[in-house]
């Protein structure tokens, strides 16, 4: 068995997915927001390809169980080039023509906090998976009105668990070199959105299944949490103004030993493989 086919059923194994494949009782649509062309091409194409990698451990385990029925995942990127405006017109595509249950993504906390007018609105679960800026969760508590479930996907750090080495190994066998801390974050973020699926009750009415949905956020907490490659996440309580708390660090594992980096962004270098 190669490397890459090693890693992948070891991935599967650890994520709790069956081997056995199953005809779908249904599609749920996942929208990714950030750069994938442009200045900002290289941060926005890691993070989509962390996403990319946990929805098609999904699919390829057979698609996604909530409750009794089996879903298949559609993973569909919107392109902010980053441009705020752009920002705005990729969401509005993916939430009224491709019809997406949740957003992912937002590298730029510009593109983010440009989108939040129409992300309240129409009210999709949406997780931020950079979450490098505080402007985001300030603004979210400067507003009374905000009552859609945004989230931060690096809220809790911890040790490396036992999904970090085949990811970094799967996700080097596909694109050629491990993945950076944001591609790491993008993929935890993928893992608590489909575990918050799988938590939901869902109708197959898209309206609701996004209010199930975001309540599947609200119950990914300290007691109920979920197992990424970062360790034992979760999300702060939504009771206290739905703000989702940035520790201003990241985690950076080196040769030997754990570091704790501080920002800004350019003092914590890339995620490097945790073997090493």
């Amino acid at each position: 068995m190669s490397l890459r086919n090693a890693c992948w059923v070891s991935l599967l194994a650890l994520l709790g997915l069956g081997a056995a494949a199953q005809a779908a009782d249904g599609e749920l649509t996942i929208g990714f927001v950030s750069p994938v062309t442009g200045n900002f091409a290289e941060l926005g194409t890691a993070m989509r390809n962390g996403g990319q990698y946990a929805i098609d451990a999904v699919n390829a385990a057979g698609g996604l169980k909530v409750g009794a029925k089996t879903y298949t995942l559609k993973y569909v990127v919107g392109d902010t080039e980053g441009s705020a405006e752009r920002a705005i017109s990729a969401a509005r595509r993916l939430i009224e023509i491709d019809h997406v249950h949740a957003i992912i993504g937002y590298a730029l906390a510009t593109d983010f906090l440009a989108s939040m007018p129409l992300l309240q609105d129409s009210k999709v679960p949406s997780i931020d998976t950079s979450g490098r800026a505080d402007s985001i969760p300030e603004r979210i508590a400067e507003r009374s009105s905000v009552d859609f479930h945004m989230a931060n996907a690096i809220t809790e750090r911890r040790e490396f668990s036992e999904l970090t080495l085949p990811f970094f190994d799967g996700y080097k066998a596909r694109w050629g070199f491990y993945p950076p801390f944001y591609a790491v974050q993008t993929y935890d973020g993928a893992l608590m959105l489909l575990d918050a699926i799988r938590r939901a009750k869902l109708t197959d009415d898209l309206v609701a299944d996004r209010t199930a949905i975001r309540d599947g956020l609200a119950s990914i907490d300290e007691q109920h949490p979920v197992t990424g490659a970062r360790g034992s996440l979760w999300f702060s309580s939504l009771e206290t103004g739905r703000v989702v708390p940035i520790r201003k660090i990241i985690t950076q594992y080196q040769p030997g030993n754990k570091t704790v980096i501080v920002w800004p962004l350019e003092q914590a270098g890339q995620f490097i493989d945790p073997r090493k």
